[in-house]
């Protein structure tokens, strides 16, 4: 099976960190290919680190948010889009995996779906949520497909939620085309930002970096270290400064989060 990923990438710094050379490392050991799509400007030196993982970098202006960028790779596709047995779409807002991607995808593959995501959600109206998305065979081969993302306008994030991510389920289920989710929402919160402990218990391997840096539902984050810490199978230096440092502190919580996913032996650091 022919399983392509575009992955669509923003750094306000225009820089490649760790976590999204991990992400692209543990994707393409699954054997899928990687098409990178950025809004930043990356250094030469940070293509360079990035050549060895992926097929090619698109870059794109800073507007329309990731799907955007996702419309980008797509159109890049088109001529190769009946080679394609499986489309991925991610975006570098989340961190991971922690856990297995093969059990990951395997879990999914087995339920010969149109197209599926990591997780759902009641927010605004149901929905299955955008940040990690997977077009198989079917659908993508559609008129339907290309219609969809020949017709999306660059829009500011707030819309690109409420039109794009919110109604996209919607859109293709109205079609005929069958939908799942691998973590069902269990309430009408966003289950990504209120209940990642439960999420990581079903082995879902991403965590949201909104959730770390803005923390909306105020989780204790030392838990959810701690859960990764014990459970997950992400290759990493786990440091004592992690637990001393303050929670009332937000840039220093980030940091603090994000030295998490700095890996041994440099392989993933500039």
């Amino acid at each position: 099976m022919k399983k392509i990923c575009v992955y669509a990438h923003y750094n306000s710094e225009n820089k490649i960190a760790p976590y999204v050379l991990y992400c692209l490392d543990k994707m393409r050991e699954e054997g899928i290919r990687i098409l990178f799509v950025s809004a930043s400007r990356l250094s030469l030196i940070n293509e360079s680190r990035l050549s060895n993982v992926v097929e090619k970098i698109i870059y794109v202006p800073n507007i329309g948010c990731d799907f955007y960028m996702w419309e980008a790779g797509i159109e890049y596709l088109s001529n190769k889009i009946l080679e394609i047995d499986s489309l991925i779409l991610l975006n570098s807002s989340v961190l991971g995996p922690i856990f297995s991607l093969q059990d990951f995808f395997k879990k999914m593959d087995i339920k010969n779906l149109d197209f599926w995501g990591i997780s759902d959600s009641y927010e605004i109206r149901y929905h299955v949520q955008s940040y990690f998305l997977v077009f198989n065979r079917k659908v993508i081969n559609s008129e339907v497909f290309r219609d969809y993302w020949s017709n999306l306008v660059p829009l500011h994030k707030d819309d690109v939620i409420r039109i794009y991510e919110v109604q996209l389920s919607k859109y293709f289920n109205e079609r005929g085309f069958t939908s799942d989710v691998y973590y069902h929402a269990r309430d009408k919160s966003n289950p990504t930002l209120c209940h990642p402990i439960e999420m990581f218990k079903a082995k879902v391997p991403f965590v949201k970096i909104q959730l770390l840096r803005d923390n909306p539902c105020k989780i204790k984050l030392e838990e959810i270290v701690n859960y990764i810490k014990k459970n997950g199978n992400i290759n990493i230096d786990v440091l004592n400064p992690y637990s001393e440092v303050k929670l009332n502190s937000f840039d220093r919580r980030v940091k603090r989060m994000l030295s998490f996913f700095n890996f041994k032996r440099g392989k993933y650091n500039a």
